[in-house]
């Protein structure tokens, strides 16, 4: 088990130190007392520990299963994300954005739960009489449909919990919960007789069990699963619809894709892409933990200026072995896992190259929260879905999936480059000049130029 003990601590300032001091000089003493690199510690030890739980159960579900199986699973996975995802509408992050200043803060999640509870439930009886239509062989939601909406329910509300832990700088509870989820990899040998249904049920069951678990630790905080604040509603709902529109452009493809796959490509290739993108995950780990912390500080009042370029300072000192690593030894891994997903070692390379891109475009997204510049924001979201979804589509029938890979670095890259543009237009926009990690991409720029 992962700890945040002071011992770690240092060990993980002292590589930081030494990888940091060739990259970045001076600024790195400065990244690591700030309390950015403090908030930002345990809440990524707790992303890479669930990441890492994640990628295990697909591994072994790539071992127990059948790949048509998991193919049908995953499909109903992602659509009890995107239905989450959809119904979020904007509550999550105007927790994180209201909790440090609203007068009644113990009555924000109870108000935010139960209408994303009840929209949950609403679109989730929709997707039921319309999955004939929309994924005619999904038959593992039509014939356990309230399996479904027990799952589905619950997922919503451990997702709302695990903002609830992040707004409040707790985020050890959210690390507990995620752990409890963790669990669903011991379910896996348990239902293996059960088929795609044991797969299925090895997730749900595990979101339970960390449902059950959070509410204990809501206790402390006296705060109520269920309220309704009016006052709260009015005040929450433009930064909401904002946020809410942003990153269901932003998330969406995460969840649609997949289906996309296994529509356009089959089954088969569905489970390929699933656990290839389950590994690429890890490359975004480091840049949404540390938008989400920027996001998280910029609104307990700390300096977004200074906090954006240690992020993005951090990100860099972070993701660049790692990407470097990954690249060089993933054949050796995913001839491990099984030949038929060797051969999306490519789509696993791209995605690994984007997540450089996908650094400056989620700091952007962070900066644009805490400022309200909800235009802005909603701008930059639509431009990325539509690049995305729509060069993913053409060059998946081109390419099959490892196009998906070459529409990912192609989109990020092409956002990363309007960022960077309006930022040497604007200096002041993004508060990025000095910051290593773009100075960094502007040499590798001005390099290729020449």
């Amino acid at each position: 088990m992962i700890q945040d003990s002071p011992k770690f601590r240092e060990k993980f300032r002292s590589y930081i130190l030494s990888w940091g001091g060739r990259a970045t000089g001076s600024h790195t003493t400065e990244i690591l007392n700030s309390s950015l690199f403090e908030n930002s510690l345990f809440l990524l030890l707790t992303t890479i520990s669930t990441a890492g739980a994640g990628l295990l159960f697909w591994i072994l579900s790539a071992k127990l299963y059948i790949p048509t199986d998991i193919g049908v699973a995953t499909t109903a996975i992602s659509l009890m994300g995107l239905i989450v995802l959809i119904t979020r509408s904007g509550f999550d992050q105007s927790l994180v954005k209201f909790l440090p200043t609203y007068k009644h803060s113990t009555s924000i999640f109870g108000t935010s739960n139960l209408i994303t509870s009840i929209l949950s439930i609403a679109l989730g009886i929709i997707c039921f009489f319309g999955i004939g239509i929309w994924l005619p062989e999904l038959n593992i939601i039509k014939d356990h449909i309230y399996l479904f909406l027990i799952f589905l329910i619950t997922y919503s509300t451990v997702n709302l919990t695990g903002t609830f832990f992040i707004a409040i700088r707790e985020s050890k509870y959210y690390f507990y919960q995620n752990l409890v989820i963790g669990s669903r990899v011991l379910l896996l040998f348990l239902l293996v007789p059960f088929g795609c249904l044991g797969l299925y049920c090895a997730f749900g069951a595990s979101l339970i069990m960390a449902f059950l678990y959070s509410r204990t630790l809501l206790k402390k905080y006296h705060v109520k699963y269920l309220s309704f604040d009016k006052e709260y509603l009015n005040t929450s709902i433009p930064f909401s619809a904002g946020s809410y529109i942003s990153n269901l452009l932003i998330t969406a493809p995460i969840y649609i894709l997949p289906m996309m796959v296994y529509n356009i490509l089959g089954a088969e290739k569905s489970a390929q892409f699933y656990i290839i993108f389950a590994l690429a995950q890890f490359f975004q780990i480091i840049p949404a933990t540390l938008s989400m912390s920027l996001f998280v500080e910029g609104c307990h009042g700390k300096s977004l200026k200074s906090n954006t370029r240690q992020s993005l300072s951090l990100i860099l000192l972070l993701l660049t072995p790692i990407v470097i690593i990954s690249i060089l030894f993933i054949d050796i891994f995913l001839s491990f896992i099984g030949d038929t997903y060797l051969e999306a070692s490519l789509l696993f390379k791209l995605m690994a190259l984007s997540s450089f891109f996908i650094a400056i475009f989620q700091t952007y997204i962070s900066v644009m929260k805490v400022k309200k510049q909800l235009k802005n924001l909603i701008i930059t979201s639509a431009l990325l879905f539509s690049v995305l979804i729509g060069s993913s589509y053409l060059l998946m029938i081109q390419g099959g999936i490892n196009g998906i890979g070459y529409a990912w670095l192609l989109t990020y890259s092409t956002i990363t480059a309007l960022i960077i543009t309006i930022e040497w237009l604007k200096p002041n926009l993004l508060t990025l000049q000095g910051c290593a990690f773009v100075e960094c991409l502007k040499g590798i720029s001005n390099s290729l130029l020449k």
